[in-house]
Formats: structure tokens, C-alpha cells, sequence
């Protein structure tokens, strides 16, 4: 058995294939998204699966282009225990987005501090 908590079988060339493989072998897996709409995409093809969960994300480097996709974060975190790919990146290519990184990842913990 393989446990594997950061998977981004959404990168991987067949990520049915891989899933229902993993599923099947007994594997757990979390799948990690960037962003709600990756996680929403996604969602329909793990939910019935017993091993393979998916984690809700909004990635620090997508904050300054991704702004719109925050009220879909608040809207799929009841569908998951798992949240992946949240966070800051202060680093040289990414200094210029602070702002809107502090702003999504304080949205991002406002929206799983009761949960």
C-alpha cells in the first residue's frame, strides 16, 4: 500500500487511469488543486472512491491572477476534510503579489477556522 498526500494526478496524462489503478491496489491518495475551479472540476470524478480524496487549494502564486475564484473557495470547503496548496510566496518572482497572497490565504483560513 502506498499513501501519497500530495498528488496532482490532475497533471498526470491519464489521471482516471491513475486513480482507479490506485483505487484498486488500495492506495490512498490526495490530490492536490491550485485553484476552486481545479478542485471543482475534479471533485465529480474522486467523490465515490474509497481511497482517493481530493484537497480543496487556492495557490500563493495564483493569487493576483486568480482573485475571482476566492468566493468559490468558501463555497467548496464543506465538500472536503482536506485542504492542500494554500499558503505564502514571498519570493522574488511573486513579491510583487503579497497583498493579494495575504489577502486569499487570510480568506482561505477564515473560511476553514470552524470547520
Amino acid at each position: 500500500m502506498i499513501i501519497d498526500t500530495h498528488c496532482h494526478f490532475d497533471m498526470i496524462p491519464n489521471p482516471e487511469q491513475y486513480i482507479q489503478s490506485a483505487e484498486n491496489k488500495g492506495n490512498i491518495i490526495i490530490g492536490m488543486t491550485n485553484l476552486p475551479s481545479h478542485f471543482e472540476m475534479g471533485y465529480t470524478h474522486v467523490r465515490n472512491f474509497r481511497h482517493i480524496r481530493l484537497a480543496l487549494g487556492f495557490h500563493p502564486q495564483l493569487a493576483a491572477k486568480s482573485s475571482h475564484e476566492l468566493v468559490s473557495f468558501g463555497k467548496q470547503v464543506n465538500k472536503t476534510s482536506y485542504i492542500g496548496e494554500v499558503g505564502l510566496d514571498f519570493s522574488k518572482d511573486f513579491v510583487d503579489s503579497k497583498e493579494k497572497q495575504i489577502y486569499a490565504f487570510r480568506y482561505a483560513l477564515n473560511q476553514i477556522k470552524d470547520k
